[in-house]
């Protein structure tokens, strides 16, 4: 019985939470400088091809008509669409998700393997120069964030030595997509170039994940 009433204040305190986050996202999307509109539309539409979409996506009702049509529908799961690709939410989500869980796992995996190799290492060799040294460089790994040492990376090891590649999940054709994880695709597809290809181009944004991890473990 305990557990049932703790499951319902959780429950209890969710739903309001829940709402709360749903009216601040939607005030958010409708109080941002740019109309959405517009950057569907562009720069060369006509004021009638705009009033055509504010139409359309229902962006001349009054606000409170807009929130229960917005509530209306993520009640069945739809998301809406992206501004900017004019596809569905779900779609980009779904293109997305494989690339950025791949990304995750790869540098959750470097972090553990090293971090716990490099901690250890660190213990045996305690209050020496070396402890010493890898405890200035975990803090520095702690301290430095993620988009700062990113920019750096691709700077230095894509633009000015041109090691890595700086974008992009492949450079010539993508394995059949049977997961949507380009490594696991690859190989299922017994292909041992598209793997090196797909590790090569995972290589950059891994490493940038991977600092902090790795700091917080060793």
């Amino acid at each position: 019985m305990k557990l049932f009433a703790y499951i319902l204040k959780r429950l209890a305190i969710g739903v309001p939470t829940l709402f709360g986050l749903i009216v601040i996202v939607f005030s958010l999307s409708r109080a941002v400088p740019t109309n959405p509109v517009f950057m569907m539309a562009g720069e060369s539409a006509t004021p009638a091809q705009i009033e055509e979409l504010k139409k359309r996506y229902g962006f001349d009702q009054p606000l409170y008509i807009q929130f229960l049509s917005y509530l209306k529908k993520l009640s069945h799961g739809d998301l809406g669409f992206s501004y900017r690709s004019t596809r569905s939410v779900v779609a980009e989500l779904k293109r997305r998700l494989p690339p950025t869980l791949e990304l995750a796992m790869s540098a959750m995996a470097l972090s553990i393997a090293l971090g716990i190799t490099v901690g250890i290492f660190a213990a045996l060799r305690r209050n020496t120069w070396v402890d010493h040294c890898l405890r200035a460089i975990t803090v520095g790994g702690v301290a430095i964030p993620s988009f700062w040492l990113g920019i750096v990376l691709q700077l230095v090891l894509s633009l000015y030595v041109d090691v890595f590649p700086l974008g992009g999940q492949m450079t010539g054709p993508v394995p059949h997509p049977i997961t949507g994880f380009m490594v696991i695709d690859s190989l299922l597809a017994l292909d041992g170039r598209l793997l090196l290809d797909a590790l090569y181009h995972l290589v950059l944004p891994a490493l940038t994940l991977f600092m902090p991890g790795i700091a917080t473990l060793t």
